[in-house]
């Protein structure tokens, strides 16, 4: 494997022949930071965009707002970025669909408006002030005021987004991962291609080089190479008696702490039996790989879930916990809780806390299984762990977000 300067802005130069470009940067900019930053600028337009809808209806429509015109915009300008961010889940706007963004806005704005209108016209103070009832039409405009100018200011600030992507003003720092005539084909699809996906190869994983692209390594080596490389996207091309090995590519590239698009070349037996779901990026069928299969909404309330039931079991469990605290100190000599090094997300280590349900020098010769009748254990802790009182301190664990109330048990280390 050659010796290559990971570091933003270095240039990498296969032996021979081809001059790879400037990584990730552009006029001495992160590439990333050119993302992030269009990215802001397009969650801030929304909310601007929200400001402007409250304008529109607040002079078109009998509307008595109960607060100032002017705060008013302001909270419709938070309403707007929490849309786009939380519901929306925008991120990075290279990679958002338009379509998507119309139809998900379409259903989202009517559903809103129609929350906001019963709630507006069920309120008691407001009904007995003007006397009012629901009107249709008058929904039916607000609805297309706030339908047609969020939309507006999205597929604008979009387009402008898709250019940059196609003139590869904006780029994806990209790997690809083969070596055959799968690989080739892929590469001959994708690469300086115009219009462009945005992909901008830095090299090859495999063990063969590919014609005009440097080899990083091999695929033994991907873990280190995803480490090593700011690397943004990575595509699969394997041929068919290499398929044993994509699951363990797959593994080791959703195993990363970054936000990586990950996409993959189908085999013809999986796209004629309907079994997955094809992208054709130019002429190159691929299929794509999300990060997570929960969107940031989504994550976000299983998160607050997390957090509100390990405080309230803490709380409701707490007199039972003061028990178990005081049976675990008088059972055997030794700490109360028990501390272990367990593998969380992405690999990463965390300490697990648990009740000690075994003597102290329980594993001076290593860890091993527990099981029934374990003599490690003491009476008191068999108990605990027959009943899982022992693992009641995790949640402790689940508030500091190293483990979820559902989700994989982590290993030891």
């Amino acid at each position: 494997m050659s010796s290559l300067s990971p570091v933003e802005g270095s240039t990498l130069s296969p032996v021979g022949r081809v001059e790879m470009p400037a990584l990730d940067t552009m006029n001495g900019i992160s590439m990333r930071s050119l993302r992030r930053r269009d990215t802001l600028i397009y969650l801030w337009i929304c909310g601007f965009s929200f400001s402007i809808v409250g304008l529109v209806v607040h002079v078109v429509s009998t509307i008595e707002w109960p607060v100032d015109i002017y705060f008013l915009l302001m909270a419709l300008f938070f309403i707007g970025l929490i849309d786009a961010i939380i519901l929306e889940g925008t991120q990075d706007i290279y990679r958002v669909s338009r379509m998507n963004v119309i139809g998900n806005w379409l259903v989202r704005s009517f559903i809103g408006l129609l929350f906001f209108m019963l709630f507006y016209y069920s309120s008691h103070d407001w009904r007995a002030a003007g006397g009012a009832s629901f009107d249709l039409n008058q929904f039916i405009d607000c609805w297309l005021i706030l339908f047609f100018i969020p939309m507006i200011c999205k597929l604008v600030v979009l387009t402008w987004s898709s250019h940059r992507l196609k003139n590869k003003t904006i780029y994806y720092d990209s790997i690809l991962i083969g070596a055959g005539s799968k690989a080739l084909h892929v590469l001959s699809e994708l690469k300086d291609k115009t219009p462009s996906q945005g992909q901008s190869f830095i090299g090859s994983v495999g063990d063969e080089s590919l014609v005009g692209l440097h080899q990083l390594g091999s695929i033994d080596q991907l873990d280190s190479l995803i480490h090593q490389y700011p690397i943004d996207e990575v595509i699969v091309a394997l041929e068919h008696d290499q398929n044993n090995a994509l699951i363990n590519i797959l593994h080791s590239l959703r195993s990363v702490d970054r936000d990586l698009m990950i996409r993959i070349t189908p085999d013809s037996y999986d796209f004629l039996m309907g079994l997955i779901k094809m992208e054709a990026v130019y002429g190159a069928p691929l299929i794509e790989l999300p990060k997570g299969k929960m969107k940031l909404w989504q994550s976000s309330l299983k998160r607050l879930a997390d957090i509100l039931c390990s405080l309230v079991l803490l709380f409701i469990l707490s007199p039972l916990i003061l028990f178990i605290y005081f049976k675990t100190w008088r059972s055997s000599p030794g700490p109360i809780l028990y501390r272990q090094s367990r593998i969380g997300r992405y690999g990463s280590a965390f300490t697990i806390f648990k009740f000690r349900s075994m003597m102290v020098d329980a594993e001076s010769r290593g860890p091993l299984l527990s099981h029934d009748g374990d003599a490690r254990c003491t009476p008191w802790g068999a108990f605990m762990r027959k009943w899982r009182l022992d693992e009641i301190p995790q949640f402790i664990n689940v508030i500091r977000g190293e483990m979820s109330l559902v989700g994989p048990r982590p290993l030891p280390c």
